[in-house]
């Protein structure tokens, strides 16, 4: 089936696992359509413009597990709308420029915009990548503290990686974090609620990690990367680094095959 109602090119979409509804956003042509697929041509029911709010526009989506809320990560924030018949209604925003927390415990500050959302397979939980740091939010906790009075419950802070994160994964029972970025690195953690969080393994290429998939019955995971020879960057590495929030390093504290190779659930390069 072919979706035709942009007038330029997609640059984000959204798939939905339990109903027909589908998100796409355009930087192009700055708008944002939702799709029923189980009409013919999609018949878009939603379409939100931005002509007029372009600092507005969404850099990346992600679809709730439930099919009837979508997140939009933009410069300083991410914004969770539920999709109703014939608009999007704002739910919350949850701010993305903060001090997070590191092995080191010292504070660091985040000023990159959202490049990954993803949500946990419960969709209690909401993991946003800026640059080369995730946070991830616990969506139905709400936090009181008087610097961030009624917004979702910050719970974990990921500060290892070394490049942009291009990919965030939960495990089936949301117990376990992946992230891969652009240096190569992938990392598996455990998700300790409201404790320090603890890598388990990890593991790096010369290259970029572009995609990982996970399989659910033998927690395989798959990662696919674009391998770099005699360290020249790759064609993904040059394309992040002309956009805003490229953290690309020169260098990176992983070796060749870091990680415990003894792991079961140890990385498979796709």
């Amino acid at each position: 089936t072919i979706f035709d109602g942009h007038t330029a090119s997609v640059s984000a979409a959204a798939l939905p696992t339990r109903t027909t509804n589908m998100v796409t956003v355009s930087a192009d042509d700055l708008s944002v359509r939702v799709w029923d697929m189980n009409k013919e041509n999609g018949q878009v029911p939603v379409t939100e413009v931005y002509y007029e709010r372009k600092n507005e526009l969404p850099l990346c989506v992600a679809m709730h597990p439930n099919g009837r809320i979508v997140a939009f990560g933009g410069d300083e924030s991410v914004t969770e709308y539920a999709i109703l018949n014939s608009e999007l209604q704002p739910i919350q925003s949850i701010g993305i420029r903060n001090a997070l927390s590191s092995k080191s415990s010292d504070a660091l500050m985040n000023i990159f915009p959202a490049g990954v959302i993803q949500y946990s397979n419960g969709g209690h939980l909401l993991a946003v990548a800026t640059g080369k740091y995730v946070q991830i939010w616990a969506r139905e906790e709400i936090d009181y503290s008087r610097v961030r009075s009624g917004v979702p419950l910050r719970v974990m802070d990921l500060t290892d990686h070394a490049a942009n994160v291009t990919s965030i994964l939960f495990s089936k029972d949301d117990t376990t974090v992946y992230t891969c970025a652009l240096d190569g690195s992938v990392f598996q953690w455990d998700f300790g609620w409201k404790k320090k969080v603890e890598r388990k393994f990890g593991s790096y290429r010369k290259g970029a990690a572009l995609m990982m998939c996970l399989s659910p019955i033998t927690r395989t995971l798959a990662v696919l990367t674009e391998l770099s020879l005699d360290g020249v960057p790759t064609a993904a590495q040059k394309r992040f680094s002309s956009r805003r929030g490229s953290v690309l390093s020169k260098s990176s504290s992983f070796t060749e095959g870091a990680g415990d190779k003894n792991d079961p659930s140890a990385v498979t390069p796709a």
